[in-house]
């Protein structure tokens, strides 16, 4: 019997001492901040520094997407760091578990994670191309692909760094994701226009030529979709910065229509919820 147990807070650094072989430490920490180099240095040192000492560890991951972020969170390469670890640096990296809710609106990542728990080694960029494929069929996977690519440039690209609070958690446990305005700072509304055409695309093709299950998971991620553009402008997404007399006003005279957003995507939660 192998009986886990966390390490976290005071307990994060590995013991003096070999710990029992049938005990399994999860190593409390979010793979999202990889995404830094001196991150995965330090990272790849302390999961040596466990291994060492035990035969087995995990870790226990924050991979929160929807409902606590405002828009899809997608990490796919952070993700492919961390899971390298087993080729070397911790052959003893044999276990995961993800804080988060498994949901469609994010599939590329939770499917990305489960692969990886049960193959290590697998290909993660031909993986993702059997996903899109299968998702909602051939046609449509160019447009999902790209979709979900914005999405993880937008996590993980040089201006989700600079000049917000979000970011200031990348040496913490996990990411604050409490308060959106940390990061929708750096959103730029134009590119969720973007977001929508490729979605409205994807939908298309699926319904063209996907068979029924396809065409199925097509009307979700659409749902989903529009679950995050409406909470993103709950959020204020359209108004990251009031700089100056003008935007505020602008700011104040939205202020009925980001309400009346509001009120939609609690009905579109409420939908989600009803369809699982």
């Amino acid at each position: 019997v192998v009986i886990g147990l966390l390490a976290y807070c005071n307990t994060t650094d590995p013991p003096s001492f070999p710990l029992h072989e049938n005990l399994m430490p999860f190593l409390c920490t979010d793979s999202h901040q990889l995404m830094d180099d001196r991150i995965v240095k330090t990272r790849y040192e302390h999961f040596a520094a466990w291994g060492a000492k035990c035969r087995h560890i995990g870790n226990w991951g924050y991979d929160y997407g929807a409902p606590s972020y405002a828009l899809p969170r997608l990490y796919i390469k952070p993700q492919g760091l961390f899971f390298d670890m087993k080729k070397s640096v911790c052959k003893s990296l044999d276990g995961y578990f993800g804080e988060c809710m498994n949901l469609i609106g994010e599939g590329p990542k939770h499917y990305i994670l489960y692969r990886r728990m049960f193959n290590a080694d697998c290909d993660t960029a031909a993986e993702l191309d059997r996903w899109y494929d299968a998702c909602c069929g051939r046609a449509a996977a160019p447009y999902l692909k790209e979709y979900f690519r914005l999405w993880e440039d937008f996590w993980t690209g040089q201006h989700i760094r600079k000049n917000n609070s979000w970011y200031s958690g990348i040496k913490s446990t996990y990411f604050p994701f409490r308060n959106p305005a940390q990061y929708l700072v750096r959103w730029n509304p134009a590119d969720m226009v973007k977001a929508s055409e490729l979605m409205a695309k994807a939908v298309a093709a699926a319904n063209a030529n996907g068979d029924a299950d396809q065409r199925r998971r097509a009307s979700l991620m659409a749902e989903f979709h529009e679950y995050y553009v409406t909470k993103s402008k709950a959020c204020g997404a359209d108004f990251p910065r009031i700089p100056n007399a003008d935007t505020a006003v602008r700011f104040l005279k939205a202020l009925p229509e980001i309400c009346a957003t509001a009120r939609r995507h609690e009905e579109i939660a409420q939908s989600i919820i009803r369809s699982k």
